[in-house]
């Protein structure tokens, strides 16, 4: 099998949302691969934005992003 080619997108966790509630309205077994990467790579994302905005401040508080599948 033929390796997939990647490509990179930047768009904001509210378009991220969409996209992921869009996906939701999909048959599960033709899009769970899809939503999976997505909020995987965008939690890791926001994991590394706030540690980066943590360690640049003078205190350290806890914070938790992550993307969601529409509630699920």
């Amino acid at each position: 099998m033929e390796k997939s080619q990647k490509i990179q997108i930047e768009i904001s966790v509210d378009e991220a949302n969409v996209i992921l509630s869009a996906l939701g309205q999909q048959p599960y077994h033709k899009v769970v691969d899809l939503i999976r990467t997505i909020q995987a790579q965008g939690a890791a994302q926001l994991k590394d934005q706030n540690i980066e905005r943590d360690s640049s401040s003078d205190h350290v508080e806890a914070s938790t992003s992550t993307l969601t599948e529409n509630g699920k």
